[in-house]
C-alpha cells in the first residue's frame, strides 16, 4: 500500500516542471516604450522612431526585481534593411528613473536605419526576469 503514494508523488514531480515551464512560455511581462524627446515620433504601424545619441524610457514589470539591468536590442530586419553584421547589441548607457530605464541610444555604426526589438532584462542572484519592451526604429 505504501508504493501507490509515493508512486504518484513521483508522478506529480515530474509532471509539474513541465507545467510550469508551459506557464512560463504564456507569461511574459510586456513594457511600454516612452519617447521623452518631442522631435521623436511614431509611424504608421505605431512604431517610435529614435535618432542615434537620443534617449527613450522602457517601462517594464520586472524593473520591481533586484538585479543589474540589461538592455539588448535585438535587429529584426525589415524588408530594405541591409546588413549589420551583428544580430544583438547590449546597451551600456542606461540608468533607471521614476520607475523606467531610461536608454540612450548608441551611435554605432550601420544600425542607423534599422528596427530592433528592445528586451530588458533584471539579472538578480536567485533569478533572470525579462521584459519585451516592443520595436523601435533608429533613424
Amino acid at each position: 500500500m505504501r508504493f501507490v503514494p509515493i508512486g504518484l508523488l513521483a508522478a506529480a514531480f515530474a509532471i509539474a516542471p513541465a507545467g510550469w515551464a508551459a506557464a512560463d512560455a504564456v507569461v511574459r511581462p510586456m513594457g511600454k516604450i516612452v519617447l521623452l524627446d518631442s522631435s521623436d515620433a511614431r509611424d504608421g504601424a505605431g512604431v517610435p522612431s529614435v535618432a542615434p545619441g537620443s534617449q527613450f524610457a522602457v517601462n517594464c514589470g520586472c524593473l520591481g526585481s533586484r538585479g543589474d539591468i540589461r538592455v539588448v536590442f535585438a535587429l529584426s530586419p525589415q524588408g530594405d534593411e541591409k546588413p549589420t553584421g551583428y544580430k544583438k547589441l547590449l546597451v551600456t548607457s542606461e540608468r533607471v528613473e521614476k520607475g523606467a530605464v531610461r536608454v540612450t541610444v548608441p551611435t554605432t555604426p550601420y544600425l542607423a536605419n534599422h528596427t530592433v526589438e528592445v528586451k530588458v532584462y533584471v539579472v538578480g542572484a536567485a533569478a533572470v526576469h525579462a521584459c519585451d519592451a516592443g520595436k523601435v526604429r533608429i533613424t
